[in-house]
């Protein structure tokens, strides 16, 4: 699994600027959002400056 991964960046923003936290918000993935932001995964509005 990825999120065990440390050279994985899922806090990384995609081309139309979400993160896989706002990915999975979008698409109604609420079980998977808390799974991301357990293990540290920001949102693309938290991380902004």
């Amino acid at each position: 699994m990825l999120l065990g991964q440390q050279e994985t960046n899922l806090s990384a923003v995609n081309r139309s600027g979400e993160t896989a936290v706002d990915t999975a918000e979008k698409t109604g993935n609420q079980d998977i959002k808390t799974i991301l932001l357990e293990h540290g995964v920001q949102s693309a509005k938290s991380i902004k400056p």
